[in-house]
């Protein structure tokens, strides 16, 4: 997941996912999964229990219309979900259509757009006139992002620090934060934010599933300038377990630094830091990252190439 805080007071909800507007597939599983109640948690332990590992990210964006499975693993995925939904065989394979031809793999690609990874160029599209709609901070790169995560006694989001350094590409003066929820149709992630040294809060934009927000730096920024900020999302109330985080860099960065401390009376088994190169790549699990004595997971990666960074987890 991407961080993002809550809308302001006031602010209209999100927009619930529309069938009519989705592709055949994309709407055939929206139903389906709205009739027989089930959240993407409940769907992706179940094809977990059937061997096949797919992320409520990926069961979003194919929800959604985002993304289409086509991969031979998510072919496989559609297959055992029809059987949990009670659809007939290959009722949703039948909707996928022919395999579309590919270009060149993210992996190999200098950026990762966000207007590729999520619906977000309506909301990018209002912070500014002549914004470009496919990136969330063109004018800026990191040098280095250090997340610390702590979750509550149910396993849900609690807390996420934020220590950034950045340097200006061009003319800068705010840093845009994006948040994607994994289940963006059970909308139960709301949370605060807290700006601390370096910036302070701006504008919030927010759609189903997904919040963007500007922080605006202490003074504007030349080309090579470099910012220091801070900043803190503490969530409400309400949360789903979660079983993973991830950090998006659209471009290089020197270094990520993630901590995630987990609550003593939900910890899990195991930690696997792991790498996506979009989020409907296969994930890559990297290592078995161990927990200290106060439940605490740390992982960092150097020379960070575009692409997903995170650590996903057990519970007993």
């Amino acid at each position: 997941m991407t961080i993002s805080p809550s809308a302001p007071p006031g602010a209209t909800p999100p927009e619930p996912v529309r069938p009519a507007r989705l592709a055949p597939f994309a709407a055939a599983l929206h139903r389906a999964i709205e009739h027989r109640d089930l959240s993407l948690e409940q769907l992706r332990a179940r094809l977990a229990e059937a061997g096949i590992p797919v992320s409520m990210s990926t069961l979003s964006l194919w929800r959604r219309g985002l993304r289409r499975p086509e991969r031979a693993q998510s072919l496989r995925a559609v297959v055992v979900l029809e059987k949990v939904l009670g659809l007939p065989g290959d009722s949703l394979v039948a909707l996928l259509g022919p395999r579309r031809r590919r270009g060149r793999s993210v992996a190999t690609l200098p950026a990762v757009g966000f207007s590729r990874l999520f619906e977000t160029r309506h909301l990018l599209a209002d912070f500014g006139a002549g914004r470009r709609p496919d990136t969330l901070n063109p004018d800026l790169m990191s040098l280095s992002v250090h997340d610390h995560y702590e979750f509550n006694e149910r396993g849900a989001e609690a807390r996420v620090r934020v220590h950034h350094v950045a340097r200006a590409l061009g003319e800068v003066d705010r840093w845009l934060v994006h948040y994607q929820a994994d289940d963006p149709g059970r909308p139960s992630w709301t949370g605060t934010l807290r700006a601390g040294s370096g910036c302070r809060p701006g504008r919030v934009r927010t759609d189903t599933g997904s919040r963007v927000l500007e922080l605006l730096f202490d003074r504007a920024l030349r080309p090579g300038d470099v910012a220091v900020f801070d900043f803190e999302i503490t969530f409400g109330p309400g949360g789903d377990a979660q079983y993973r985080f991830a950090r998006i860099f659209e471009r290089p960065s020197n270094l990520y630094v993630a901590e995630v401390t987990f609550h003593p009376r939900a910890v899990p088994v195991r930690c696997h830091e792991f790498v996506q190169s979009s989020l409907d790549s296969d994930v890559r699990l990297l290592r078995e990252v161990p927990l200290d004595d106060s439940h605490t997971a740390r992982m960092a990666v150097q020379t960070v190439p575009a692409g997903l960074f995170g650590m996903s987890w057990e519970w007993p």
